[in-house]
């Protein structure tokens, strides 16, 4: 579907509205497009609206120097040969969910949408489109992306991969005796993103902590330590963390830290602090609500878990919620909600009858003795 199609179409749908409504019409009918095309592994509408010369303008270093033009235009031939943003984003969703929160426009008059990614563990991310006008084109386009979770844009992170290759390509330019130095090191970091996704987590901390200190100091780098010692769960997570929020307090990044951290040390306060800090950081995500109710779940106060849970449901259905509601109708002996829950594991995900028997059986054996259980089971 081409821009074009879509504001002529918001333009029918919208003729008799006001301007302000008009305009977020037209926005989330744009978003709504975006998220579902990604949704369904097709990125020709996102490729489509994404201005790479724009998106190359926030990377490249512009410099009167013969050396560095030449390589900006090989760089930049590469980039955008090599690039698909479409597929990078689709890749990140896998089998989860993508959907459209809301938009705001920024001081300097760019338009934001902000989109969750939900992976099926219940892991979240936030994405943030950065749209600016081109006046060429008389359209918005899609000029980078910033990830909430590693509290880099795109173009950030490209930039500083593309420093270390300009700085190694002049170093052999110059005839410099540390050649492609700095690259090497760079290619390390792309061979550790490739082994943790081949969950290689010894391997992936052992190249990491052979990469020099001084490049070790970058965000991304401080970043993806927490990643690597995510995996291993002791004090050397912590302290990566106490480290990344010392250098970044009032990142974004820091708030989703700092809640798996929470979580990790089951301080149930301070994870609920770092989800409502989240929340306002995107602009309120009633979604969220999910969270909280594993929060106050855990917090044993029941009844708050019950609100937050049945509010999320009402906006997503998906199992790890389904099996958060049956563990608190359980344990606060609502029978029938809880048969209804069973229920729909068979409606919604297509689970057969007698395994779930087996697993409520194994899961909940009070539960399986009432009288409610032994009904629904002899349907």
């Amino acid at each position: 579907m081409t821009l074009f199609f879509i504001i002529t179409l918001s333009a029918i749908i919208v003729s008799a509205q006001t301007e302000e409504e008009e305009w977020d019409n037209y926005l989330n009918y744009y978003a709504d497009t975006l998220a579902q095309t990604l949704r369904v592994d097709d990125t020709t509408f996102l490729n489509s609206i994404f201005d790479e010369d724009r998106f190359l303008e926030k990377i490249l270093i512009q410099k009167d120097d013969e050396n560095i033009k030449f390589y900006n235009k090989s760089y930049s031939k590469r980039l955008k040969k090599e690039l698909n943003i479409g597929k990078m984003i689709v890749e990140a969703i896998d089998t989860g969910h993508y959907d459209f929160v809301n938009h705001y426009t920024s001081v300097d008059g760019d338009i934001h949408m902000i989109f969750r990614l939900l992976g099926m563990d219940a892991a979240f991310n936030y994405h943030d489109y950065q749209l600016e006008w081109v006046e060429v084109d008389s359209v918005y386009r899609v000029t980078d992306v910033f990830f909430y979770g590693n509290g880099e844009k795109l173009s950030e992170t490209l930039q500083m991969v593309y420093k270390n290759l300009l700085r190694g390509a002049l170093d052999v330019k110059v005839g410099n005796s540390r050649i492609n130095k700095t690259a090497l090191e760079t290619n390390k970091f792309v061979k550790i993103k490739s082994l943790l996704a081949n969950q290689k987590y010894e391997e992936a901390k052992e190249l990491y902590y052979s990469i020099p200190k001084e490049l070790r100091k970058h965000r991304i780098y401080k970043y993806w330590r927490i990643e690597i010692l995510s995996h291993f769960e002791n004090q050397e997570y912590i302290d990566a963390i106490n480290d990344y929020n010392k250098s970044y307090p009032n990142d974004p990044s820091f708030f989703f830290l700092a809640y798996n951290k929470a979580l990790i040390e089951e301080d149930w306060d301070a994870a609920l602090k770092y989800i409502n800090k989240i929340d306002i950081s995107v602009g309120l995500d009633s979604f969220l609500d999910y969270y909280r109710g594993v929060i106050f779940f855990n917090k044993e106060d029941y009844v708050k878990a019950q609100e937050k849970f049945e509010s999320a449901q009402s906006i997503y259905e998906f199992e790890l919620l389904y099996d958060n509601l049956l563990a608190l109708y359980v344990e606060t002996n609502q029978h029938a909600k809880a048969i209804k829950i069973l229920n729909d594991y068979l409606s919604d995900f297509n689970y057969i009858k007698e395994d779930v028997i087996k697993w409520v059986k194994l899961n909940y054996a009070d539960f399986s003795q009432t009288t409610e259980f032994f009904v629904w089971e002899k349907e």
